[in-house]
C-alpha cells in the first residue's frame, strides 16, 4: 500500500479526529472543515456505527436548535448563530464512534497536549517580546496576535486562553500520571502553567484550582492541601489588603482579585458589567422562557439599550444564562442534561484510570468556567470542548458494550505502524 493510500485509509477510518485537533492551534477553519468531512462520512456510513443510547437525545436537540432559529425575532442573527451549536452536535456524535477505540483516544489527547506548546510559545512571545501582527496565506488570515498587556496567544482574550490552558493542561497531568516517563506532558506543563498565571484570569485560576483539588483527592495527597490553601488564601487576603499584604505580594496575584469586589479598583467596572448582563439575561428569560429570543440575540438587545450599558458585550458572561436567554429553557436543560449524563457516566468509569479522571476534570473545569464566562463562542474552544466530551462518551460506550479491550479496525493502523498482515 502506498503512503498516500495509507494516509487516506487512516484518515477515513478515524484519523480525521486527531488531524483536526492538530490543525486547531494554527487556524480553526481547516479544523472545522476536516471535522465536517469526517462527520459527514460517518453519517453516510451509519451501518458501521455501534449503538449509542444518546443519539436520540442529540437528534432531539438538533431539532430544537432549528426550532429556536426559526422562532427567533431576527433571522439574520439567529441563522448564523445556529452554527455555534448544530455542527458541533454532529461532530460529537460522529467522533464519539471513533473515540470508542483507546488508540484514537490516546492519540487525540496527545495531539491536544502537543498543540498547547505552540499556543504557549506564542503567548510567551506576546508577554516578553510584545509579538503582534497577522500572518496571511493567499489573502486569508492564518495567525493573528494582538498587542496586549495580558497574553492571548491565538485567542481573542486572556480569559479564553486561560480556559483553554486549564482544559489542555488537565489532560496533560492525566497523561503524565499514566506514563510518568513521557516527556510531552511535562513539557506542556512547564510551558503552560506559568502562562496561565500570566493571563491574570480570575476564572482561569479558579477552575485550575478545581482541577488541582480533583487530582490531589485522586492521589490522596492530603498534606498538599496545606500549601494549596496558602496559595489561594494569601492572594485573597492581599486583595482585601489585610495586614498590609499588598506590599509583600506581587500585584499580579491580587490586583485582578481586588478588581472583583473593590469599588476603588481600576477594573471594578468589569464586575458591574457582569451583574448588569446577568440581570438583563434573566429578564430576557422571564419574557420568553421557552422559545428564547434566537441565537446571538443577547448582544443585539443588550448593546442597543438606552442609555448604553457600562460595557458593550458579545454574551452575558455566563454560558447557561446565554443559552437560556437565546435558546429558551428547554434547550438549556437539554444541553446541560446531555453534558451531565456524559460526565456522570464517565465519572463512574474512572476506576483508577488517571487519563479518564483528567478528561472528566477537564470537562468539570469547563462547565465551572461557564458560570463567569461563555468562551464557547470561540470556535477553537467549542471544538475542543465537544471532542473532549466525545472522548468521555466514547470511553463509556466502549466499556458499556464490552469492547474496551478492542483496538482500532485493522484498516486503520496508527501513523508509522504497519497493518497486521504486513507485520
Amino acid at each position: 500500500m502506498s503512503r498516500s493510500a495509507g494516509f487516506v485509509s487512516w484518515f477515513w477510518v478515524g484519523g480525521w479526529v486527531p488531524l483536526a485537533l492538530a490543525l486547531l492551534t494554527v487556524n480553526v477553519a481547516p479544523s472545522l472543515l476536516v471535522m465536517l468531512m469526517g462527520s459527514l462520512w460517518g453519517v453516510s456510513h451509519r451501518a458501521l456505527w455501534q449503538p449509542d443510547p444518546l443519539l436520540g437525545w442529540v437528534g432531539g436537540l438538533g431539532v430544537g436548535l432549528l426550532g429556536v432559529t426559526f422562532l427567533a425575532t431576527d433571522w439574520s442573527l439567529s441563522i448564523p448563530g445556529l452554527f455555534n451549536y448544530l455542527p458541533f452536535l454532529l461532530f460529537f456524535a460522529a467522533s464519539s464512534q471513533i473515540l470508542r477505540y483507546p488508540e484514537w483516544r490516546l492519540l487525540s489527547l496527545q495531539t491536544l497536549v502537543a498543540g498547547s506548546g505552540w499556543v504557549a510559545m506564542l503567548g510567551w512571545g506576546q508577554f516578553f517580546w510584545h509579538w503582534q501582527g497577522e500572518v496571511t496565506i493567499l489573502g486569508m488570515p492564518v495567525l493573528e496576535l494582538a498587542a496586549t498587556d495580558r497574553p492571548t496567544s491565538v485567542f481573542t482574550s486572556p480569559n479564553t486562553l486561560a480556559v483553554y490552558l486549564v482544559v489542555v493542561l488537565t489532560l496533560a497531568v492525566g497523561l503524565w500520571l499514566a506514563r510518568p516517563r513521557q516527556w510531552l506532558a511535562p513539557a506542556a506543563l512547564v510551558l503552560g502553567l506559568p502562562l496561565l498565571v500570566a493571563t491574570a484570569s480570575r476564572n482561569g485560576w479558579a477552575i485550575a484550582c478545581l482541577s488541582l483539588v480533583g487530582f490531589l483527592l485522586f492521589k490522596r495527597m492530603w498534606a498538599a492541601f496545606i500549601p494549596l490553601g496558602g496559595m489561594i488564601g494569601i492572594p485573597l487576603l492581599a486583595a482585601l489588603n489585610w495586614w498590609n499584604l499588598r506590599q509583600w505580594v506581587p500585584a499580579l496575584f491580587w490586583q485582578r482579585l481586588a478588581d472583583a469586589f473593590d469599588p476603588q479598583a481600576r477594573h471594578f467596572g468589569s464586575t458591574i458589567s457582569r451583574l448588569e448582563a446577568w440581570n438583563f439575561a434573566l429578564e430576557m428569560i422571564r419574557q420568553r422562557p421557552w422559545q428564547g429570543w434566537g441565537w446571538q440575540s443577547f448582544p443585539a438587545y443588550y448593546n442597543a439599550q438606552i442609555p448604553p450599558p457600562t460595557e458593550l458585550l458579545n454574551h452575558s458572561h455566563n454560558l447557561y444564562l446565554t443559552v437560556a436567554a437565546e435558546g429558551g429553557l428547554g434547550i438549556a436543560v437539554g444541553l446541560v442534561g446531555l453534558w451531565g449524563v456524559i460526565v456522570g457516566r464517565g465519572w463512574r468509569q474512572i476506576q483508577g484510570d488517571p487519563v479518564l479522571l483528567a478528561v472528566n476534570l477537564a470537562l468539570l473545569a469547563y462547565f465551572a468556567s461557564g458560570l463567569l464566562d461563555a468562551v464557547f463562542f470561540d470556535g477553537r474552544i467549542n471544538l475542543l470542548f465537544w471532542v473532549v466530551l466525545a472522548v468521555a462518551h466514547g470511553s463509556s460506550l466502549a466499556r458499556s458494550d464490552g469492547d474496551r479491550s478492542k483496538g482500532m479496525p485493522e484498516a486503520a493502523p496508527l501513523p508509522g505502524e504497519q497493518p497486521a498482515q504486513e507485520r
